[in-house]
């Protein structure tokens, strides 16, 4: 997974999006979480997204969506908070919370939120 941390944000972004249809093994799953940090913001959502959609539930990956709750990229932001709504974590409800309180809601908060009020 070297091509995770190309000098290329194209390559990277790239990487982030094909991940997911190669099979996310350990490797990869390693790989998304170094994107998710990425500086761009495409590569930070695509990663994440990816990230939230896969089955993984090991510490590791449930923390790097957590740390991407906090992104200043709004899509990205919901995207972990989604994947963490659908691990059910418990700090989900917080976040999706302090998402619901915003003026503006998009549709994966509100899926979010479904998940969660399942929970109770």
């Amino acid at each position: 997974m070297a091509r995770a941390s190309n000098g290329e944000v194209d390559v990277r972004l790239a990487v982030a999006w094909a991940l997911p249809s190669l099979g996310l093994d350990d490797s990869a799953l390693t790989a998304l979480r170094q994107l998710s940090t990425d500086p761009d913001e495409d590569v930070r959502d695509w990663a994440t997204f990816s990230l939230g959609q896969s089955e993984a539930t090991d510490p590791a990956t449930v923390e790097a969506l957590f740390a991407r709750s906090e992104d200043p990229h709004y899509d990205t932001r919901c995207e972990a908070i989604l994947g963490l709504a659908k691990r059910h974590d418990p700090r989900a409800r917080a976040l999706v919370d302090r998402e619901l309180a915003q003026p503006m809601v998009g549709a994966l908060i509100v899926e979010a939120q479904g998940l969660l009020d399942t929970d109770r």
